[in-house]
């Protein structure tokens, strides 16, 4: 891997594929597989790091087989993704508290999946916060899972009435996450 190359961990990419069974069944797992083994990334080793593209077009494919070709639907993968992952390996990340998770524990859980890139919370209310997003590179269809990840964390961590938009500039993408001040 070359420095300031984006990659992405294994993990992440079987989580999409697993996304895709659970939701769609078998005969959709099938396909999603022949994909990968068309890009030669197949099987996927958790813990090896795969090239960014190769994730765009994983992510792409889903939302155009899939979810009518609709990117904004990868948000239902990255809710997926946050519930598989805060009550299965990272299920000790949901006992924080949630300010204390946004401050330290999102931006390393973006380290341990993204090769590059970084996440700064710039500002935490009762009602919700401020993400930002620095990389060189910016996919619409990652930019939409992690804005699902994000709205899934909150829910899984207690919030109810969550949203979560996003928006692009100069390498930065910003995301306004918000939440009802109660817990569920």
């Amino acid at each position: 891997m070359s420095a300031g190359q984006l990659q992405v961990k294994g993990g992440s990419l079987r989580t999409k594929v697993e996304f895709v069974r659970d939701t769609f069944g078998p005969d959709a797992e099938k396909k999603i597989v022949q994909l990968l083994k068309d890009l030669e990334i197949y099987p996927i080793l958790e813990a090896n790091w795969y090239d960014f593209d190769f994730f765009d077009k994983v992510l792409c494919f889903i939302a155009d087989e899939f979810l009518d070709g609709d990117r904004s639907r990868l948000e239902e993968i990255g809710k997926y993704s946050a519930h598989r992952s805060l009550t299965g390996v990272y299920q000790s990340f949901k006992q924080a508290d949630f300010t204390h998770f946004l401050k330290r524990r999102l931006p390393n859980l973006h380290s341990r999946y993204y090769s590059t890139g970084r996440i700064e919370v710039l500002q935490i209310t009762e009602r919700g916060c401020l993400i930002q997003l620095i990389s060189e590179t910016l996919r619409e269809s990652d930019l939409y899972v992690a804005s699902g990840f994000y709205q899934g964390t909150a829910e899984t961590m207690g919030h109810s009435g969550v949203s979560c938009k996003f928006e692009v500039r100069e390498g930065r993408a910003q995301f306004l996450l918000l939440w009802d001040s109660r817990k569920a």
